[in-house]
């Protein structure tokens, strides 16, 4: 899990990257060639541009209704907990941002579900035994929440 509250997968290199890797076994001190891309300040206006997206009611409902379902399905033994919800409300603040507006929009809930709430659920042995996957279970769910209309 990285620090913005999403799990990440990463593969292996392919073959020629990792020749390429290889070829740079020499290079000792690599903190030599990094530049910062932001400073400090920038981070602390960035992390103040998400504070203030709104998140209207219609959204906290549905992220809700979502961590609910994550707790009563048969296929899940241990359902996300409201850190889950916490952190897909914040990561749907940073996404809104991120696509220029100011406001949360259901869709970025629904981009950002099984990134942010796969990893945080424990499914039964028998859905694991049968090859279901947590994302699926997930994406089941955000298939039977009802999406909220804005506004209403």
């Amino acid at each position: 899990m990285d620090r913005f509250l999403i799990k990440t997968s990463i593969g292996y290199p392919s073959h020629d990257a990792s020749v390429d890797i290889l070829k740079q076994v020499d290079i000792t001190d690599r903190a030599q060639t990094v530049s910062p891309v932001l400073s400090g300040n920038d981070v602390l206006r960035l992390r103040q541009t998400a504070a203030i997206v709104y998140v209207d009611d219609s959204i906290r409902e549905y992220i809700v209704r979502i961590i609910e379902a994550t707790r009563h399905n048969e296929r899940i033994t241990v359902g996300a907990s409201m850190r889950g919800a916490l952190a897909l409300t914040r990561c749907a603040r940073i996404w809104a941002a991120a696509d220029g507006r100011a406001y949360v929009i259901p869709d970025d809930v629904k981009d950002l579900a099984v990134a942010v709430l796969a990893h945080r659920i424990m499914l039964t042995p028998e859905a694991t035994f049968d090859g279901t996957t947590a994302e699926h279970l997930i994406e089941q769910i955000l298939e039977d929440v009802p999406t909220p209309t804005m506004g209403a």
